[in-house]
């Protein structure tokens, strides 16, 4: 979203990375520490209760964690905190160093539809509940509404475009955090299977996706009149002042010695 966030002075007000298969009816949301104490009753926060609110049913736990400056970040929202910026992680993993988030043995068929197409919807109107300001105690301020409301609609999450986003997400490579021991790795399966079979290695390419660009230190050079030169301009405006004063009370004595004889001709 890009309303303006005063508290950080950015154009975000709050990144919201997901992270993890969604396996388990669970939402887990992951602050950073220093965030979490020094900032309370923020979007974060705010977010964390409208999650709670749209799932009345489902399990929405909140896990806090310090930044380590001497490790990589361990979880996404880590690299908009080290710029200061509002962020959290929306996982079903209760911790950053769990195996499944390292496996590569993973396969679609351990995705659950239902619980991915519970959670979009639970995200969903809780984005949505923070977009239109909506009351966080309830969608309807009227206390004869007493039966459970949702801003989306029954088909507003497509089942069958959820199933064929996952098959095309599954269908490509996923990159890799070491290059380097991926092809060695590769490279000593394929000598293993090269004697009964023809092996074909493809290359992974990995692509960081950029939110916005990256900030650029600038540094600007400026160059200073003298102060001589405002010394002469300052002179030069004194004596138009001067002129025009001069000449405007020679007008005005003029004009008057000019009504004078003329009353006197009459």
């Amino acid at each position: 979203m890009c309303v303006s966030d005063p508290e950080v002075q950015t154009r975000y007000q709050v990144e919201r990375p997901l992270d993890g298969d969604p396996k388990a009816h669970c939402v887990i949301l992951h602050f950073t520490l220093k965030f979490r104490v020094r900032s309370s009753g923020t979007i974060s926060d705010r977010l964390l209760r409208r999650l709670r609110l749209a799932a009345p049913n489902q399990s929405v736990e909140l896990v806090t964690k310090k930044i380590s400056m001497n490790q990589p970040s361990a979880w996404e929202h880590e690299k908009f905190n080290i710029k200061r910026l509002p962020a959290v992680t929306l996982s079903r993993l209760s911790s950053h160093d769990n195996p499944i988030r390292k496996s590569m043995l993973d396969t679609t068929s351990r995705i659950s539809l239902d619980a991915l197409e519970k959670n979009i919807r639970t995200i969903a109107e809780a984005v949505l509940g923070h977009m239109l300001s909506l009351p966080e105690g309830g969608y309807s301020n009227d206390p004869r509404v007493s039966a459970d409301t949702s801003v989306l609609s029954r088909d507003a999450v497509d089942r069958q475009r959820l199933a064929h986003a996952m098959r095309l997400f599954a269908s490509r490579p996923r990159p890799v955090a070491d290059e380097a021991a991926t092809i060695a790795c590769a490279a000593n399966l394929a000598v293993a299977v090269g004697n009964h079979a023809k092996v074909t290695v493809s290359p992974v390419s990995m692509h960081e996706v950029q939110i916005w660009p990256g900030t650029s230190d600038r540094l600007l050079a400026e160059r200073v009149k003298p102060a001589v030169f405002d010394l002469i301009i300052a002179c030069g405006v004194f004596g138009y002042l001067a002129l025009f004063y001069y000449m405007a009370s020679r007008a005005q004595r003029a004009l008057e010695g000019a009504m004078f004889r003329l009353r006197k001709r009459v």
